[in-house]
């Protein structure tokens, strides 16, 4: 503000910054955040996200119901410590995709087929 020789305002410098596309796009960032919680932490299937050292970041419920971690303890595990046999080569694969650059995480889901297994053996004999 400027102000005369006697004291008062004569002039107001100011700038404006319109906003209101970043206020949108931090909305809808803030939507997208919430539907993927949802489904992370609903979802029936588990899910992991994975840094690039091989250690999740983040384990669902499901997940840590399904093979008997909690999430303390699945930050302390490389994910090859957990993975089943039959796909462990392809994860390798996978995650020098991710310490490669070429991925900024690693997102892995788990399906207990323990009952399909069973009754494709039952069916199957």
């Amino acid at each position: 503000m400027r102000c005369d020789e006697e004291g008062k305002p004569v002039r107001v410098d100011g700038v404006t910054v319109h906003i209101t596309e970043r206020k949108e796009t931090e909305l809808r960032l803030r939507e997208s955040e919430i539907r993927f919680r949802a489904i992370f932490e609903n979802a029936g299937i588990g899910i992991a996200l994975l840094g690039a050292d091989g250690v999740l970041l983040e384990s669902s419920p499901a997940l840590e119901q399904l093979l008997g971690y909690t999430a303390a303890e699945f930050q302390k595990l490389h994910f090859g410590q957990f993975t089943h046999q039959d796909d462990l080569n392809r994860d390798l694969e996978l995650y020098q995709d991710l310490i490669a650059g070429q991925a900024v995480f690693g997102i892995g889901m788990v399906e207990d087929i323990t009952e399909k297994k069973q009754w494709s053996r039952k069916c199957c004999r």
